[in-house]
């Protein structure tokens, strides 16, 4: 495990999946850092092509946040990323989900994530949105992604 911070804050969500801004990772010696297991990143401008987080399982599904269209691309990503996540809360990892405010690409993979990982208990997505944005002040305000996940409750 290592310890990640944000500028932009970091929120437990639900169990062990956490939600925030771009990660700085240290040693803990910010006190407000957190431990983590797995690190997911989720913005394309904060991937960072090469650097390395030692200590983390490093999970990149790289999104845009455009409020007016959802690339095909984003879609498959968003997709393919949220069964992983879903696995490692499920399995009792810690994971951080990032953007890079922290808001709407992380919240998509995070809301996904619990409606995988929780459906069975009633984690729909209505119920996973609602705990995204009662976590993360202005969180998942993109209204594409909003639509994409209720796709699923229809």
């Amino acid at each position: 495990m290592r310890y990640i911070a944000s500028p932009f804050g970091v929120d437990r969500i639900f169990g062990g999946l956490w939600q925030g801004g771009k990660p700085v990772v240290g040693r803990g010696e910010f006190a407000y850092a957190q431990p983590f297991d797995t690190l997911v990143l989720c913005a394309e401008e904060i991937q960072h092509e090469g650097v390395e987080y030692p200590g983390l399982e490093v999970i990149r599904c790289p999104m845009d946040d455009d409020y007016d269209h959802m690339p095909v691309g984003d879609m498959q990503r968003a997709m393919a990323t949220a069964p992983r996540v879903a696995r490692r809360i499920k399995s009792g990892k810690r994971v951080l989900v990032t953007c890079h405010h922290g808001r709407n690409r992380s919240g998509l993979i995070s809301a996904m994530a619990m409606v995988i990982a929780y459906g069975d208990q009633g984690v729909t997505p209505s119920v996973a949105i609602g705990a995204v944005r009662s976590a993360r002040n202005l969180a998942l305000t993109n209204p594409q992604f909003v639509a994409f996940l209720m796709q699923a409750e229809r």
